[in-house]
């Protein structure tokens, strides 16, 4: 049980050409935990004029993630700090190794190397990708995105599988795995270390439309 005497804070790690609500995802989990106070920061920066947002490399990402955790300690020397990850968020808490920190919620954690990502994007014909430059994915529902080089170049020296594993064992680390996920297919899981404790819930990448509930209320559970 919880300290009632003590805030219960989640910080949010969002996904990959987005921004800090994680299209709306955080904000619905924040909405239905009214007991915790929601923490979200965006790990990129966003033109509005010219509708884009550029995306900075991991280890940006874990300097950012370590910033806001150190902020919020600061601010409240006594509450329980929980952090939930979605898609590359994920990657860059398990990068970080936040101290500090009571459990963890990684929601459709990515799995698989850059190259999966990569190839997604080249298959785009609206897509300009340069490896050694600056690459522009075009969106129709949201900002387009800007990759610079060096996202490419710290994604290729990244095995999410092994940086997931070190989080085991030094934390309680809950892993949500969505059985319809087609950006990130979850492949890879017997290399987990067993003390991640796996769940499968239905639902994309995104857990949106009638998965939601379903998600938000595993998560309430996990964390309260």
């Amino acid at each position: 049980m919880l300290n009632n005497n003590h805030p219960h804070i989640i910080i949010f790690s969002h996904g990959f050409g987005v921004r800090k609500d994680d299209n709306g995802l955080f904000l619905d989990i924040a909405r239905d935990l009214p007991e915790c106070q929601p923490v979200m920061f965006d790990y990129y920066q966003v033109d509005e004029v010219a509708n884009t947002i550029t995306v900075c490399s991991a280890s940006e990402q874990v300097h950012k993630l370590k910033e806001t955790i150190a902020r919020v300690r600061a601010e409240y020397p006594e509450a329980t700090i929980d952090l939930i990850g979605h898609s590359r968020g994920t990657v860059a808490i398990a990068l970080a190794k936040p101290l500090g920190i009571r459990k963890i919620i990684l929601l459709a954690p990515v799995l698989n190397s850059w190259e999966h990502s990569l190839r997604r994007y080249q298959a785009r014909p609206d897509a300009i990708i340069d490896l050694d430059g600056i690459s522009v994915v075009p969106s129709t529902k949201g900002l387009t995105k800007i990759i610079p080089a060096v996202y490419w170049q710290e994604s290729r020296t990244i095995d999410p599988v092994a940086a997931f594993n070190g989080l085991a064992g030094n934390y309680e680390v809950t892993m949500l795995i969505a059985n319809n996920d087609v950006l990130q297919p979850p492949i890879r899981l017997n290399e987990l270390d067993s003390k991640i404790k796996l769940e499968f819930l239905d639902g994309g990448h995104d857990f949106s439309g009638e998965n939601r509930p379903g998600l938000i209320s595993r998560i309430r559970e996990i964390l309260l």
